[in-house]
């Protein structure tokens, strides 16, 4: 393409603006792509001994009373992550006849609550309770970022049955709550929730730490069952049961 030359010299006139509105993004997101600065580097530099593998550790406790230590890490120089998981070893999906609920669609449950049992979750409680696995880690953690994800699968369902003898599957008024708990504080719920048969929750959650040996990490539940039914046969008891659980968390240092 041929060069094109101007007739007339350029003079400003401010009929156009010539500021660059990118410059600022730019320089938020360079360290991002990787031009990094003194401001994000330590003083004493990078070196060669500065980049090495993460190291694998186990033995991290996964129940509060330190009976448990199914908790995996990799630990690195800048990171490190954690995870705990647990679920059922069975699977199965069909119930008993004339619509039991003693047989559950995934195989055995770590955990069911019936609203005809004393046993009903009246308060949040921790899962650590029911789950030797998945639902509580307590880790060394460097001053800095810890964020994770907790996951929980639920099933929430009331059950009748009519006059003839068929039966229905059903959600019920109650409701049901997850919480992420890091060190006696909330960090993320999933709020109030109705029984809505068979979900997966997931809870992201960010919040800062310092320098400790031991942060706890813990998945609770809290529900409540008010079904009124006045109309037909009351149902058989309502019930929440847990399924699979994971929790995973990223402490980001420097």
């Amino acid at each position: 393409m041929a060069k094109i030359y101007t007739h007339y010299k350029k003079k400003e006139k401010n009929i156009a603006s010539n500021d660059d509105w990118n410059q600022e993004s730019q320089q938020i997101f360079s360290e991002f792509n990787g031009q990094l600065s003194g401001d994000q580097l330590p003083f004493e530099g990078v070196e060669q001994d500065n980049f090495k593998n993460p190291t694998r550790q186990t033995g991290f406790f996964t129940k509060p009373d330190g009976s448990q230590t199914n908790g995996v890490g990799w630990v690195g120089n800048t990171d490190a992550y954690y995870i705990t998981s647990e679920g059922p070893t069975d699977f199965t999906y069909l119930r008993e006849a004339e619509g039991s609920l003693s047989t559950t669609i995934l195989g055995p449950p770590e955990k069911t609550f019936s609203s005809a049992a004393p046993q009903w979750v009246s308060s949040i409680n921790p899962l650590s309770q029911y789950y030797n696995s998945g639902a509580f880690l307590r880790v060394p953690t460097k001053e800095g970022m810890l964020k994770g994800c907790a996951t929980l699968d639920t099933e929430y369902y009331g059950f009748t049955r009519s006059g003839d003898g068929v039966s229905g599957n059903f959600g019920t008024e109650g409701r049901v709550q997850l919480y992420v708990f890091v060190n006696d504080i909330m960090v993320a719920t999933t709020g109030p929730q109705p029984a809505g048969k068979r979900q997966t929750y997931q809870l992201n959650f960010a919040i800062p730490v310092g320098a400790s040996e031991n942060t706890d990490i813990d998945i609770r539940i809290s529900a409540t069952f008010d079904i009124e039914n006045n109309k037909r046969e009351f149902p058989d008891d309502a019930k929440v049961v847990l399924y699979s659980s994971q929790l995973w968390v990223r402490n980001q240092y420097r």
